[in-house]
């Protein structure tokens, strides 16, 4: 069975081709932008080919991502030339990117379970500026609801997990405050979270 990177690796373009003309985040990204009273830089965690880093460019915003897929993170630096792309896993310290003033961390949390989110929240922690915003949007469930998906006949290892709002707020309850809820998509959330001072 082939891996989760796999995964992305192997279906990128298709990604790129569904996401890039699909607009439906705009509203949200737009949204979360409001809570900025200046340009700020934003980190798109788990930014794919980079289709929202476009968006979150366009809405003004200065734009790092940062994704473990190779082949996702080639397509983002060929369609956006001019924001900076990392091929990194988010369980390593990202921290070389310097300080940023906001996260958005859209549909990265399907695929970490409830043992690995406060790793990735201590390493999100080490690059968001005190009083910064995080914006998640993830599938409402209860655990882990897949582990494999298969495409073209090849199996790859994908765990998806869903959680609730009360769930995610709960793990970082010691460090964000719940500003908003968003509405978006059935079956998935948006909130946006600030760390306190």
């Amino acid at each position: 069975m082939k891996s989760l990177k796999d995964f992305y690796d192997d279906t990128a373009e298709q990604w790129a081709e569904l996401w890039y003309k699909n607009e439906t985040m705009l509203p949200v990204l737009q949204e979360f932008l409001n809570c900025f009273l200046k340009k700020p830089i934003i980190l798109d965690l788990c930014c794919g080919t980079g289709y929202e880093s476009m968006r979150l460019k366009g809405l003004g915003a200065e734009v790092i991502g940062i994704d473990f897929s190779e082949k996702s993170i080639d397509i983002a630096k060929k369609k956006n030339k001019d924001i900076c792309f990392f091929v990194e896993d988010i369980f390593n310290d990202y921290s070389y990117i310097g300080k940023v003033d906001g996260v958005v961390f859209l549909a990265g949390l399907v695929h970490i379970s409830e043992n690995q989110i406060y790793k990735v929240v201590e390493n999100l922690d080490k690059v968001l500026k005190k009083d910064g915003f995080i914006l998640i949007s993830s599938k409402i469930g209860n655990g882990l609801m897949q582990t494999k998906r298969i495409v073209e006949g090849i199996e790859y290892e994908r765990p998806f997990y869903g959680y609730t709002i009360q769930q995610v707020t709960n793990y970082l309850s010691n460090d964000y405050s719940l500003i908003k809820v968003i509405d978006g998509e059935p079956d998935w959330f948006n909130i946006i979270l600030k760390k306190k001072g």
